[in-house]
């Protein structure tokens, strides 16, 4: 063994301390599953905030939606493939 390796000689780097507290958050609660501990110590610690995504809404005005239906109603429909791409454009424009 190298004695210039010294692994736990500074802090760990931010990326190391996360992984850490993973690898910490999957043992612990095995352990006490196991019967090894009691309770698990981390449980209490501060949980990890959830960063919730911003709720974007986005929609047409009344003129610009009606627009719309009125297109997809004037849509040919005589074929088959023309009946399919109708109602196709349906669908897709009934999803939320």
């Amino acid at each position: 063994m190298d004695p210039h390796w010294r692994p736990f000689a500074g802090p760990l780097s931010p990326a190391s301390e996360r992984q850490a507290f993973v690898i910490l958050n999957t043992l612990l609660p095995w352990l006490v599953n196991a019967g090894y501990l009691a309770g698990n110590p981390l449980s209490l610690s501060r949980p990890r905030a959830c960063k919730a995504k911003p709720r974007v809404t986005r929609f047409l005005e009344d003129d610009l939606w009606q627009a719309v239906k009125t297109s997809i109603g004037a849509m040919l429909r005589d074929t088959t493939r023309e009946q399919e791409n109708y109602a196709s454009v349906r669908w897709l424009i009934s999803l939320p």
